[in-house]
């Protein structure tokens, strides 16, 4: 499901680092798997879906935090402790979605307005519209 490179999620205003460990779903496949099937969601990770508008949470054991971001990575929705086995929520100006283990949204003040970016392991911030954010893996 996951493309090989490791990647972070960060504030980009703050630097701060939101999860260690970002999981890239851009494939068909990949989106709608998410994390169906998985026992646990650990407190540095982060699944970036893109291109993303709705989410569900069928066949997931654990509750999570979804951000709704726009193709600048600005946040437009945030929802926080969405439980398992539901429809939606939907954000239809929205371009990717991030899912976060239940109380990251809180934790670290995530809100409308935000920006969010993706950094490789090597320090590198990448643009949401790189290719490599972008294309199936």
């Amino acid at each position: 499901m996951t493309q090989s490179a490791e990647w972070r999620l960060i504030e980009v205003e703050s630097g701060r680092c939101i999860a260690e460990r970002a999981e890239l779903a851009a494939s068909w496949w990949s989106r709608l798997r998410g994390l169906i099937g998985r026992k646990e969601f650990c407190a540095d990770q982060a699944l970036v879906l893109r291109p993303c508008s709705a989410i569900h949470t069928i066949g997931m054991r654990f509750p999570i935090d979804v951000l709704f971001l726009d193709h600048r990575g600005t946040v437009q929705r945030v929802v926080e402790n969405v439980r398992p086995q539901r429809i939606g929520p939907i954000c239809r100006r929205s371009q990717i979605v991030i899912e976060l283990p239940a109380g990251t949204a809180r934790k670290f003040g995530l809100v409308p307005g935000r920006r969010l970016g993706l950094r490789r392991a090597d320090g590198k911030a990448v643009s949401w519209q790189d290719n490599s954010v972008t294309a199936p893996f």
